[in-house]
């Protein structure tokens, strides 16, 4: 199975980071091929609603979405990575879910694993409302078959993991999918 992580990576949220790493350490001792993509090596335009797609041809917008929707397509899994935010994902993750919206009718077809993976240092599960949301209408428009959500509250650095199940339950969940 085909491992992709998506993830914008923030300095100073540097949680977040040790746990795509330990996913994709799972996904890899599960026996899977694992790649962590940095969304943020991409040049994204949101989508701007012009519809010239018609929801299933080429995008007008010339960035690199192009080539990430090739690389989402050749995967069988995708995991979020995101730090939540007013938009629910991050800013160059919301920009690429905006564009699924060209290639639907592939990604249904296709029905992706997916999971996603948050860290923040809110101590409340509620500042992670707006993700959830964003994520949860992102598996059912696409069809994707969510294999877990792992939301870490009261954590920004490394060591705030320490002494928590966190790694594991990121491990496992790579080893899940």
């Amino acid at each position: 199975m085909k491992v992709l992580i998506l993830e914008e990576y923030y300095k100073g949220n540097d949680a977040l980071q040790v746990l795509v790493d330990a996913v994709w350490e799972g996904a890899l001792a599960a026996g899977h091929e694992a790649r962590i993509l940095e969304v943020n090596d991409y040049t994204l335009i949101p989508c701007h609603g012009c519809l010239m797609c018609g929801f299933d041809s080429p995008c007008v917008l010339s960035d690199d979405m192009d080539d990430l929707k090739e690389k989402i397509l050749k995967a069988d899994a995708v995991v979020f990575a995101s730090s939540p935010t007013d938009r629910g994902l991050s800013p160059q993750l919301f920009a690429l879910a905006s564009r699924f919206i060209y290639f639907t009718q592939e990604l249904r077809r296709k029905k992706l694993r997916s999971a996603l993976i948050s860290a923040a240092p809110e101590p409340a599960l509620e500042g992670f409302s707006r993700l959830l949301a964003r994520y949860t209408s992102l598996t059912g428009q696409l069809a994707l078959s969510d294999r877990g959500r792992l939301l870490v509250p009261g954590c920004r650095m490394p060591e705030d993991l320490t002494g928590t199940e966190y790694l594991e339950k990121a491990n496992a969940l790579g080893r899940g999918l």
